[in-house]
């Protein structure tokens, strides 16, 4: 996918495939964000021709390779077998293969650029040993033949070297009932031998023909054109930049008026650009030539637009005398306004009524395109360094920087922009909800910035929505970004697994990776195995609410039969295998203790791709982190804790019975899981009961966990401070 995306213009796959399977791709992979460097924008589109059973069965629902081709981006054709591909065991050669031989030789050593003409070429020479004797499989090469397919276009020209331009000399105009146009071709002045030249007209195609050794072809006209207007010369072909001039067809005597060109003058009433932006006050110059036999004597053109867009000031304009093959124009003699609000590119189609004293009228078309900001809202970014714990979320208690990523995606400047950020969150403050973004440049990043607290008593787990809108003249953005407030995240970048109490079980333990992580530069790999072997992850938490556990996982393994599996308290709640791209999911969890595990299990025989899962930015509940160790299984009565008054105002008393002789440490944490307080650190204890005084007046209104730990286990009990 990587390299796919690095511009690959001929995919060439040998190995095994399914409906939905190919080049260790699944359906489910063929998007147009995967593919999104291969839009024909940022690099081409892609070929693709596969060996492969099944993947271009286009009477299945949606097999793999209709996909390819079906969404925006990645391939604009593909050759595959809507059956079985055949290959001859131990050999290079086979059916498949044969095929895919011929293909190439007939889009590189004969150089025959159409996709439908290469193919049947390569059927053709294919054709010989259908029936030869000795095939490995009798008849599969037949079937083969008929199986393989392409999807795409059959015209579609495939470059085997850069493209070249051409330049092109014909002659111009052409007179209604002509017979024949002389066409001249060169690259760079080097004549261009086997480029085809195809005259049409209102979509009819009136002669084709090829250049030869000096670059030159004859077009026989035929049928013959018999109206004026206008026509089209198409020059294509082998590694050659399909061009298409546009000709007039004028009659054989009189004269004939047409559109030229035009300028645009926006220095008075715009931002003197040239070019046609909203709000703009344009001048504008059109000239017009007389591809006809005669004179044409006072010269009028009146302007106009179905448009709302457009109001026209001056559409009136006055050309005189244009005599036969020359051209005129009057500067500025047109005038138009721009509304203040337009669709960026959008197109103004302008038409010329055209008229001359001989009472001879025409008319023709133009178009302009006007240019507009887009505005578009980015990322919310959270920075809690100076007024939080700095892990990139708000916590109860914190004051965070958003930063909020706008872009203006349009072709025309935005200018004075203002940013605003509400919420109707009482647990939220902000600081001032308005931001001068100033002017904000076509394709440059920019960015608006608030000061939010979060109050101190906020529950964990709150949903904080921001509304958030950016605003110049009568273009905006806007967008609502949602965050949990106390949110805990494991995301590996701490280089190891000591954020939580991580456990491993079975054959490895899982490894800390820098290949391709989700995000930041760590994720979690699986352990290596081997056949009929497993690599566990797991933590033992306790989840102090109800709430969603979501987390990323990315697979290479052979399809169907090595998976990665998710158990909540030995529940399998999802199984992946095959080859697949960073997905997240997310599952409910209630509140109570749990066990997260994340196992990669190995069938019995034969491993594809890189053999591993990997699994990155899991993001919990309310959790008590402390809580990331088994406790062990006490006798009723062994180990038990107390505390009394609670809620607890400034004094308390905590009652612990310990049915052994240990060490103990007593710690108040927060619900974020944060040490508050160290009550005793590990204090040697014997048997018996025991009572500790504890001021908790300097502790601030809210819930916590107080956690009695020993050498045999530990308990936590719920602590709510008034």
């Amino acid at each position: 996918m990587a390299e796919i995306n690095e511009g690959k213009s001929f995919v060439h796959h040998c190995g095994h495939a399914n409906t939905n399977t190919v080049m260790h791709l699944s359906t489910s992979d063929i998007t147009n964000s995967n593919f999104s460097q291969v839009n024909g924008i940022i690099h081409n589109f892609t070929f693709v021709q596969t060996h492969g059973c099944i993947c271009g069965a286009f009477d299945a629902s949606d097999c793999i390779l209709e996909r390819m081709v079906a969404i925006d981006n990645f391939a604009a054709a593909v050759i595959g077998n809507s059956r079985y591909g055949w290959f001859n065991e131990g050999q290079t050669e086979g059916p498949a293969a044969h095929l895919h031989r011929e293909m190439v030789d007939a889009l590189y050593e004969e150089e025959m650029g159409r996709i439908g003409a290469a193919f049947v070429e390569c059927k053709i020479q294919t054709a010989p040993w259908v029936n030869a004797p000795g095939q490995h499989e009798e008849g599969a090469l037949r079937w083969n033949f008929y199986d393989i397919n392409i999807l795409g276009d059959p015209t579609l020209q495939l470059w085997t070297d850069e493209p070249f331009t051409v330049n092109t000399f014909f002659t111009a105009p052409i007179l209604v009932g002509s017979t024949f146009m002389n066409v001249s071709v060169n690259n760079n002045g080097v004549p261009v031998e086997g480029l085809s030249c195809t005259l049409t007209k209102d979509g009819i195609m009136h002669g084709t023909s090829v250049t030869d050794v000096n670059g030159e072809a004859i077009i026989l006209i035929d049928p013959p054109i018999t109206s004026t207007g206008t026509a089209q010369l198409t020059i294509s072909g082998y590694n050659c930049l399909t061009t298409t001039y546009n000709i007039a067809v004028t009659p054989a005597a009189g004269p004939f008026i047409i559109y030229e060109e035009h300028t645009l003058d926006d220095n008075a009433g715009g931002n003197a650009n040239g070019l046609p932006d909203y709000g703009e006050d344009i001048l504008m110059t059109v000239n017009l030539h007389n591809a006809g036999a005669a004179d044409a004597i006072n010269v009028t053109a009146t302007l106009s637009t179905e448009s709302d867009l457009i109001n026209i000031t001056d559409g009136d304009g006055e050309y005189g005398t244009i005599i036969a093959g020359l051209s005129a124009g009057i500067l500025n003699d047109f005038a138009f306004e721009i509304d203040e609000y337009v669709p960026d590119q959008e197109i103004i189609d302008f038409l010329l009524d055209i008229s001359d004293d001989g009472k001879e009228s025409w008319t023709d078309a133009f178009n302009i395109i006007l240019n507009a900001p887009v505005l578009e809202t980015g990322l919310m970014v959270i920075d809690d360094v100076t007024g939080g714990n700095g892990d990139g979320f708000l916590d109860p208690g914190e004051t965070a920087t958003l930063t909020i990523g706008v872009l203006n995606n349009g072709h025309a400047d935005a200018f004075n922009a203002e940013a605003t950020l509400n919420t109707a969150s009482s647990w939220l403050s902000i600081t001032s909800n308005s931001f001068a973004l100033g002017d904000l440049l076509q394709g440059i990043n920019s960015y608006a910035i608030f000061e939010v607290s979060v109050d101190e008593d906020t529950p964990i787990g709150t949903m904080a929505v921001f509304s958030f809108n950016v605003t110049s003249g009568a273009y905006n953005a806007s967008e609502d970004y949602g965050t949990i407030i106390g949110v805990l995240v494991e995301d590996w970048e701490s280089a190891g697994f000591t954020t939580f109490n991580w456990q491993f079980a079975a054959d490895a333990p899982w490894e800390i990776s820098t290949s391709e992580p989700y995000e930041g530069i760590y994720c979690a790999r699986s352990g290596d195995i081997n056949d009929n072997q497993e690599s566990e992850l797991f933590l033992y938490t306790e989840v102090l609410a109800d709430g969603d556990m979501s987390f990323y996982h990315k697979l290479s393994s052979e399809a169907e039969w090595d998976f990665l599996r998710f158990y909540i308290d030995y529940t399998l709640m999802g199984e992946w295998s095959g080859e697949l791209d960073w997905e997240m999911v997310s599952y409910p969890v209630t509140q109570d203790f749990h066990t997260f595990r994340w196992v990669y299990e190995k069938d019995s025989y034969t491993s594809s791709g890189e053999d591993c899962a990997w699994v990155d930015f899991i993001v919990f509940p309310p959790v008590d982190i402390a809580t990331g160790i088994i406790h062990h299984n006490n006798d009723e009565g062994d180990f038990t804790i107390n505390i009394s008054p609670n809620p607890a105002r400034s004094n308390l008393n905590i009652a612990y019975t310990l049915g052994f002789s240990t060490e103990v440490e007593i710690v108040i944490y927060d619900l974020l899981g944060h040490k508050i307080m160290d009550v005793m650190t590990n204090t040697q204890h014997q048997e018996g009961e025991y009572n500790l005084q504890l001021d908790v007046s300097g502790i601030r209104s809210g819930i916590y966990l107080c956690r009695i730990s020993t050498l045999e286990g530990m308990l936590s009990m719920k602590l709510v401070i008034q």
